[in-house]
């Protein structure tokens, strides 16, 4: 993890949870997605915060043969609330491509 990208005032709380959501050891392409990893979204809402409107990320792969391994890390505290859509799209190649 590039500490380049990283807020500092958040880098505790991404480095405490990122690798607790699905262990690295679950299978092989759970370690491929954390060796390879390419970036993605991180939301932290505190306390007591509720968020009304829907937050968004959008992902697209414009490269063929190629591969993309965004993690999306969002932590609610306790009586926190928010409503959260990904999507992800690319073109349609004759190569094949992963997305995970």
């Amino acid at each position: 993890m590039s500490n380049a990208l990283i807020n500092p005032e958040y880098e505790a709380l991404i480095k405490k949870h990122f690798t607790k959501s699905i262990p690295l050891t679950d299978h092989k392409f759970a370690a491929l997605h954390y060796a390879v990893w390419s970036g993605g979204t991180f939301m932290y809402i505190p306390e007591g915060v509720e968020i009304d409107e829907p937050l968004q990320s959008y992902f697209r792969m414009n490269v063929k043969s190629g591969g993309q391994f965004e993690h999306t890390m969002i932590i609610l505290e306790e009586g926190s609330k928010a409503h959260y859509i990904e999507g992800c799209s690319a073109p349609k190649y004759d190569e094949n491509s992963l997305h995970a």
